[in-house]
């Protein structure tokens, strides 16, 4: 069979044998590949040290045949590392998120069922959670403070636009405008129910009828819906630059599409949002995120200090956290 080449993210490596593995890529074109790499392990090998866990490569490999058993792979015949993540030996908590980002990769997408823009934000989240950050404020004591408030604001806006964007693009996003029992719209501007296991919000009249069901605030509803329309915005856009590639000459093509690839994704969340709110949003999507994947992703417990953050000042203002649990 023909050889294939697109770039991919990596997922998983498991040792097979003693001079081969198996990893797990993400791939733009192809979707999510099990692929066996032959000779590896071996000292002086053609992966180049590519297959680390997140790193972005270009890889070139071999298709399993349509025909064969569904436990047979592909081949993995070439990988050439693009980008390593490195961020990993000064920020646990961007580790972890980083981590947590290839967890549901791996669990929510489907052999060979390709996503581009998905795995274009997939590519810009986990470069932003990489992103270095050398300011004064890790040397000053007096600034250190204000510096762990920015890191924390710019990793749940980077962690909430890829979750809305992964749910956006699989067909997971909640209803938030009507009541998935009964179609009404959302009017009230109260605490609203969320059944977590329908997927969206609930009247009064069918709250009896759900199982799993939080109270949310209507502002924090309001704020994800304002997310989740903005990252669908986004996804056209991209879309219709790529459709715009495909219509242009080669040696055009390739220049706006280092143009697309140099381009950054502003990853904040809508500045009128509150840092409440945030936390409010960041425990309703890890909420909903267990429930769309059947268990609790085990990640997420290491981004739990993401839902408690400035839980001292949150306290006593327990009732405008947003979310609580019946």
């Amino acid at each position: 069979m023909a050889s294939e080449k697109t770039t991919a993210i990596v997922l998983r490596v498991t040792e097979f044998s003693e001079t081969s593995c198996i990893a797990l890529v993400l791939t733009r074109e192809f979707g999510k590949q099990t692929l066996i790499a032959k000779g590896a392990r071996r000292p002086k090998s053609p992966f180049e040290a590519a297959l680390d866990l997140l790193s972005i490569c270009r890889i070139v490999f071999i298709q399993k045949p349509s025909n064969s058993p569904t436990t047979s792979m592909g081949i993995l015949t070439e990988a050439k590392l693009e980008r390593r993540f490195r961020n990993s030996f000064r920020d646990m908590n961007r580790l972890y998120a980083a981590f947590y980002v290839i967890e549901l990769l791996k669990c929510l997408t489907e052999e060979g069922d390709p996503h581009p823009q998905l795995f274009d934000l997939a590519v810009e989240t986990i470069r932003t959670l990489d992103g270095s950050r050398f300011t004064q404020a890790e040397f000053d004591p007096k600034d250190q403070e204000l510096e762990k408030d920015q890191n924390f604001c710019e990793l749940n806006d980077c962690l909430l636009r890829f979750e809305v964007g992964l749910l956006k693009n699989l067909g997971h996003f909640p209803m938030l405008t009507r009541c998935v029992g009964c179609g009404k719209e959302r009017k009230t501007t109260n605490d609203v129910g969320f059944a977590l296991n329908s997927g969206g919000i609930i009247c009064s009249s069918c709250r009896h009828l759900q199982t799993n069901v939080v109270q949310i605030e209507s502002g924090t509803i309001a704020a994800l819906e304002q997310l989740g329309n903005e990252v669908e915005e986004d996804f056209r856009e991209k879309l219709e630059a790529d459709v715009a590639l495909q219509e242009t000459t080669e040696n055009e093509a390739f220049k706006q599409e280092m143009a697309v690839s140099e381009a950054k994704t502003d990853y904040r969340v809508s500045g009128a949002v509150d840092l409440m709110t945030q936390v409010a949003m960041r425990k309703l999507v890890n909420r909903y995120m267990s429930a769309v994947l059947g268990f609790e992703p085990r990640l997420s417990t290491f981004l739990n200090g993401l839902g408690r953050h400035q839980s001292s000042e949150a306290a006593p203002r327990k009732s405008e956290s947003g979310l609580s649990f019946p």
